[in-house]
């Protein structure tokens, strides 16, 4: 794990922009968009400073916002990637994952990260996009269905340039063929204990 900000991330997913931008995310909806997408827009030049454009087709944006109000989670991330694209990376098929996050300040929650970053959301005047490069897909994969007492594990999916390996099971997949090396299942890594409250605020 690599420390950035005083925040942990996963050392093969490199945080390439952090763009704190005045006011609230709108939602796509508003029918302020110019002025909201010029405020994006300087803000991402300014992180840019003049380089080229991403070229990865790994890249996550992270959009993350405190408000005391109800969100429109759903319709925020459409704006500011359009805004990005041309700046921060060429098109918008190259995001691999969106992940807006509305923290409720009247609500219970529980986050990790910088109190420096925290602090700043707090005030409510502005809110962070953060763009990342690189790394694994992480997401949780569950049904309605999974039994509650099942013990999770880890799927690993490796895939390769095919280079025609007997008994190789290929994916149909458009562009350079591909094949699927292994599907591995394991044991997950154990997750850092969620801290225990000062002594005055435990029941």
């Amino acid at each position: 794990m690599a420390t950035l900000h005083d925040v942990k991330v996963p050392s093969n997913r490199r945080l390439w922009y952090s763009l704190w931008i005045t006011g609230r995310p709108l939602s796509s909806r508003s029918k302020k968009f110019k002025p909201y997408a010029e405020r994006i827009k300087a803000e991402a030049r300014k992180q840019v400073q003049g380089r080229q454009p991403l070229s990865s087709p790994r890249i996550g944006v992270e959009i993350i916002f405190a408000t005391r109000e109800p969100g429109d989670v759903d319709n925020v991330s459409k704006r500011i990637l359009d805004a990005l694209k041309g700046i921060v990376y060429h098109d918008d098929n190259q995001v691999l994952s969106v992940n807006c996050v509305g923290l409720r300040l009247d609500h219970s929650f529980y986050a990790r990260g910088s109190n420096t970053v925290f602090q700043r959301l707090l005030s409510g005047k502005e809110f962070l996009v953060n763009i990342y490069e690189g790394g694994e897909v992480d997401v949780y994969i569950v049904d309605s269905a999974t039994p509650t007492d099942e013990k999770p594990g880890v799927v690993a999916l490796s895939k390769t340039p095919f280079i025609g390996i007997s008994g190789s099971t290929t994916a149909g997949l458009t562009g350079p063929t591909l094949e699927i090396e292994r599907i591995e299942f394991r044991e997950p890594e154990p997750r850092e204990p969620r801290p225990s409250p000062p002594p005055a605020e435990r029941a």
